[in-house]
């Protein structure tokens, strides 16, 4: 006799069940690796809620697959109204998928917000570069560093005022000779 044993789950649901759980590991340990090694800078970031989302996310997945996982290790289906711990499975994924999208937003909200004080910040920079020896620092760094010149393109200086105009545009049309030397001597960019 040839017994064939059948799941009482769609392989699917199986897969499914054991990426969540191995998902749910790893978020519980990469959000409490970050909290014990960079914890302070995910704090003055302000990812930090970011990354207490991800934790809440994988603690929340990890007994909702594991019992996904003990039902399907049972061979018996699983059922949307199965309790995992004091509600049922689909509450326990619902919340998981509103959790996780509250998450995504996070994200963007603090890109958005980071992008804005970055471009402020180097804005601030490149108008202060000729006044302030560690505005012309930094922006000299970060030019250097990223091989790029502005904020976007190099256009952005000319939209600045960060020249010195008493040395860039000093010019007397009378003297033409010390006119034409002035002009090469002006600056449209920093040089690097």
């Amino acid at each position: 006799m040839n017994l064939v044993h059948r799941n009482a789950n769609h392989p699917f649901v199986v897969w499914s069940a054991c990426i969540l759980w191995l998902i749910s590991i790893l978020a519980i340990i990469w959000s409490v690796t970050l909290f014990l090694v960079i914890g302070d800078l995910l704090y003055m970031t302000g990812t930090d809620i970011v990354n207490a989302d991800v934790l809440l996310s994988g603690i929340i997945l990890l007994p909702t697959s594991m019992q996904m996982l003990h039902v399907i290790g049972y061979n018996k289906k699983i059922e949307t109204y199965t309790k995992v711990a004091c509600c049922p499975l689909w509450i326990c994924l619902m919340w998981s998928v509103i959790i996780n999208f509250c998450g995504i937003v996070l994200c963007f909200q603090k890109i958005a917000i980071g992008r804005c004080v970055c471009e402020s910040s180097i804005r601030t920079s490149m108008k202060l570069y000729r006044v302030a020896p560690k505005h012309k620092r930094f922006i000299d760094s970060l030019q250097w560093y990223m091989r790029c010149c502005g904020l976007k393109s190099y256009r952005d200086w000319f939209s600045e005022d960060w020249y010195d105009k008493v040395r860039d545009y000093e010019w007397d049309p009378e003297n033409k000779e010390l006119s034409r030397a002035r002009t090469k001597q002006m600056d449209s960019v920093p040089l690097r």
